[in-house]
């Protein structure tokens, strides 16, 4: 029997990782389904048909964008012509605005219906994009609570349907971990932010290091890299334990840790890891977007509570000595950590669940129609 073919687009390794969530889903519940398109690991193992690996097109900023158009644009065309070839009875776009909103105008064109799941951050910047999710998306899913309102009081609508790092994320740990302190290093999923916050991170912990001896480092890989490739940028004398599995059970055991400002920050606050956020961007495309943000932080974690409960430092106050200074800071305050680790935690209560439960009632709904 021919299977209903479903376009999935999620470049990014968060979004591989909830797109994965919902397309195990959507085949245990329909087994005629099948699913071609952008994805990552964890959509390989869930069985799509990979057209462009996300590892591949993972990358944030204008200048960088800019640097990668061949291989984005090879990407794209061989979507649109596996699209008009194969095509699909809808399209679950996750993220990845400067790449999914083009594809979508041709989606629409082509009568093919959209639900954009996890839609890109216009409350941040670029608000006037809410006009062109209105008129070409068919369903727009959000993750924060929040959002559903922006949405509402532009006149469009919107579902929040939960964050769904609550699907995957364990249970944090009852009480700090205890044992010798244990920082943690996130330096990201591209590598335009590998090759930049990485060292900063070292640097940060190598000073650290020189008050604190006995300090236990841990290295996190993002699902998207491998972790030995991350080693070239750390120095072979530093005493460093690298991560790419099990990461939840990891990360439980942090006192504190570096991160890049992303998805990451809110993973470590839901799991009651306090998180000091840093993040430097290619000079042009800093300077372009300054102009254009409209938000007070650059931590999502931040964000949400409405105040700067995790530090964070943006492009040159990034630097190994502000960061170093900082996590030294935290570590003589231990009641200030479990300030930061209680507010953090506190979001739980804000996010709700079930959030692949819902996309995939979104789209058997959509395609009943």
């Amino acid at each position: 029997m021919e299977k209903t073919p479903i376009l999935i687009v999620a470049a990014e390794a968060s979004a591989d990782l909830h797109a994965a969530e919902v397309v195990k889903r959507l085949r245990a519940a329909d087994p005629a389904l099948s699913f071609y398109g952008i994805g990552g690991a964890h959509l390989r193992a869930a069985g799509l048909d990979v057209l462009g690996n996300a590892e591949d097109l993972a990358v944030m900023g204008i200048w960088e964008v800019f640097t990668h158009l061949p291989r984005i644009k090879k990407a794209y065309d061989g979507l649109l012509r596996a699209c008009d070839t194969r095509k699909p009875a809808l399209a679950l776009l996750l993220d990845y605005p400067g790449f999914n909103f083009r594809l979508m105008k041709q989606l629409h064109r082509r009568g093919i219906p959209v639900i954009y799941y996890i839609c890109p951050q216009v409350w941040a910047w670029h608000p006037e994009r809410v006009e062109i999710l209105a008129q070409y998306a068919n369903r727009r899913l959000v993750i924060f609570p929040f959002e559903e309102k922006f949405y509402k009081e532009r006149g469009v609508e919107a579902r929040y349907v939960g964050h769904p790092l609550l699907d995957v994320l364990p249970e944090p740990p009852a009480a700090p971990p205890s044992g010798p302190r244990r920082i943690g290093i996130f330096p990201g999923s591209r590598w335009s932010e590998i090759r930049r916050m990485l060292p900063v991170f070292m640097g940060a912990l190598a000073r650290v290091r020189q008050r604190i001896p006995d300090l236990e480092a841990v290295l996190f890989a993002a699902p998207t890299v491998e972790a030995g490739a991350l080693r070239k940028w750390i120095p072979t004398n530093v005493e460093i334990r690298t991560v790419d599995t099990e990461r939840h059970a990891s990360m439980r055991e942090l006192h504190l840790a570096f991160m890049v400002s992303g998805t990451i920050t809110l993973e470590a606050a839901l799991l009651g890891v306090p998180g000091i956020a840093a993040y430097r961007l290619h000079p042009v495309t800093y300077a372009l977007l300054k102009r254009r943000v409209e938000i007070a932080h650059i931590s999502i974690v931040n964000i949400l509570l409405g105040k700067r409960v995790f530090p964070e430092f943006i492009q040159e106050e990034a630097t190994p000595d502000r960061l170093a200074a900082e996590a030294l800071r935290l570590f003589g305050a231990p009641e200030e950590l479990g300030r930061i680790r209680a507010e953090a935690l506190a979001l739980r209560a804000h996010l709700g669940h079930g959030a692949a439960a819902n996309v995939v009632g979104e789209v058997k709904g959509l395609l009943t129609v």
